[in-house]
């Protein structure tokens, strides 16, 4: 402290000066030009200052580092420490995440995984514990039910900021004993808790909040994202993989003039291919300006807005005091990143991982099944409809259907994978399109039980079966042979291997699937992966069967 007193006040020169900058303030929003002066990794003044080193930006833009408010690691599908380069390569410096993925899959030593290889990272890591573990009490995963008393021990880790998506809206209007712990201790640690409201609204919305719960990312329409903001929420404006509803937030917020001071970013589940192609908060602060959002606001949206939510203290901001992430750019328009600083320091790449326990490494245990059973277990009556570019689903009664539609319906499988039940469900899925092949992935959201959709049962069980034989991951047949895979054998979630050795492989893949059928409306791994989450209406599948969310029960038990 003394040392960064002393070069505020001029008597000592900073580490590191950036000279000739034009500095984003996110308190006055104003453009301010001058220097910026680092000393142990923290802002000692902003104007005329002088440096051990100096830098001159040749007056570029300086924003605060970004801030992702709602991250799901595993759905990158590589491990925390290998997503931190490329995050911090698109301005990331800091992540709210949600381990529970790897919880579902893997109960503690799972989050406990997240926590360690976070911590080997240059990435500021932040994680919520998760609060839904499994999402249903009918799911069936690896880990079992993680409790408020399971989760109590790591409440006093660094890296913890919150309690993850309250996904169990029925435990919270109910009052159900078990939720009511889990808030009451968070809420007594003062730590934020995370909500997950699909379609919620009136008075069930007014008591979701009353509950404690702060902020949501699942709003779809501009109607949605009014009320959560007339109700306290902060709302997360969420432009992930599968789920891009940026436009229609954002767009109906600032024509409606409403403030956008309880707005943050959030991708929520992004795949490794699309953060390497499009980026993660950098892609919606160029989005949101190209809508007509004033950048100096997008750029809070980023940066200062999650972290007065997450009371991250000294971050969001390019003030004395502040930690020195921070992101060079040539525009407010393209945001086009010219460098990055973390704690004052350009980003390296980080050490090497943790090891993998066995316990994350041996979690897919299949029932014996083959191609006919699959078919016998077949349901027609009932369609599951997909709608391009969103999570929500149709539930759609074979009998509304025209011949041709039924026709180019597509068969979809949930499976047990943890060697528990056994059991299996198939079903109809319309708007996948996937032809001459299938498509499996033992990476299903929540529980992570396998699930698969292609044209053919013969393909379905050769998919399927691959999956057992790599540990996990995502298997693609054509035309009776196997045509790609992709292993995830940590925890059936993640590879070990490098960012862009998996996002190769992953775009392969989904450029294979493309060529079968699947069309651009409809993201091939993030489409499947949440056909199984029996939180999100309007209908999915389980290993159970055909469930409706709406009116929370499975089809065959009417």
């Amino acid at each position: 402290m003394k040392r960064i007193i002393e070069a505020a006040l001029q008597d000592r020169p900073c580490d590191l000066v950036l000279k000739n900058a034009r500095i984003v303030n996110v308190f006055t929003d104003q453009i301010l030009e001058g220097d910026i002066g680092i000393c142990g990794g923290r802002i000692a003044g902003i104007g005329s200052m002088e440096g051990k080193e100096e830098t001159d930006l040749q007056g570029r833009f300086v924003l605060p580092g970004f801030i992702d408010a709602h991250l799901h690691i595993e759905s990158s599908m590589v491990t925390p420490q290998a997503l931190s380069p490329v995050l911090l390569s698109h301005g990331v410096a800091t992540a709210v995440c949600d381990p529970h993925e790897i919880a579902n899959a893997c109960g503690l030593p799972g989050i406990r995984f997240m926590l360690d290889s976070a911590g080997l990272s240059r990435m500021d890591y932040r994680f919520t514990l998760p609060s839904s573990v499994p999402s249903c009490d009918f799911e069936v995963n690896g880990a079992g039910t993680l409790s408020a008393r399971d989760m109590e021990p790591l409440l006093a880790h660094p890296r913890v900021a919150g309690l993850a998506e309250v996904m169990r809206i029925p435990d919270v209007l109910s009052a159900r004993p078990e939720m009511m712990e889990k808030l009451a201790v968070f809420q007594s640690a003062g730590l934020v808790i995370d909500g997950h409201a699909p379609a919620l609204s009136g008075h069930h919305l007014q008591a979701y909040k009353a509950a404690g719960i702060e902020n949501d990312h699942e709003a779809m329409t501009a109607e949605e994202a009014i009320e959560r903001l007339q109700n306290g929420f902060t709302l997360f404006i969420r432009e992930g993989s599968g789920a891009r509803n940026l436009e229609p937030l954002l767009g109906g917020l600032l024509n409606a003039h409403m403030p956008l001071t309880r707005c943050c970013f959030c991708t929520d589940d992004k795949h490794i291919e699309d953060i390497l192609q499009e980026g993660t908060i950098d892609w919606c602060l160029r989005k949101a300006v190209s809508l007509g959002c004033p950048p100096v606001e997008a750029v809070k949206m980023a940066t200062l807005n999650p972290a007065v939510h997450y009371h991250l203290k000294n971050k969001g901001a390019i003030a004395p005091g502040y930690e020195a992430d921070l992101v060079v750019v040539d525009d407010l328009k393209d945001f086009r990143i010219h460098a990055v600083y973390r704690t004052g320091q350009p980003v390296t790449e980080p050490a090497a991982g943790p090891a993998v326990t066995g316990q994350l490494e041996d979690t897919v245990h299949l029932p014996a099944f083959t191609a006919r059973d699959l078919e016998q277990a077949l349901r027609k009556d009932q369609v599951i409809g997909l709608v391009d570019h969103e999570l929500y689903t149709l539930n759609l009664p074979a009998s509304s259907l025209t011949a041709d539609d039924l026709a180019s319906c597509s068969y979809v499988c949930a499976m047990e994978r943890y060697g528990k039940t056994g059991e299996y469900a198939c079903g109809l899925l319309k708007g996948f399109n996937l032809k001459g092949g299938a498509l499996a992935a033992s990476y299903g959201h929540d529980s992570h039980n396998i699930i698969a959709a292609g044209d053919s049962f013969e393909d379905l069980a050769l998919a399927i079966h691959k999956l057992e034989e790599i540990h996990g991951g995502y298997v693609l047949v054509r035309e009776g042979r196997i045509a790609a895979t992709l292993p995830l054998d940590i925890g059936g979630v993640m590879s070990r291997e490098d960012a862009q050795t998996v996002a190769d492989a992953a775009l392969r893949m989904k450029k294979l699937a493309r060529d079968m059928g699947v069309l651009e409306g409809v993201d091939p791994f993030a489409t499947l992966s949440f056909l199984s989450l029996p939180v999100i209406p309007e209908i999915r599948i389980t290993p159970q069967g055909l469930y409706d969310v709406k009116k929370r029960r499975f089809l065959d038990r009417d």
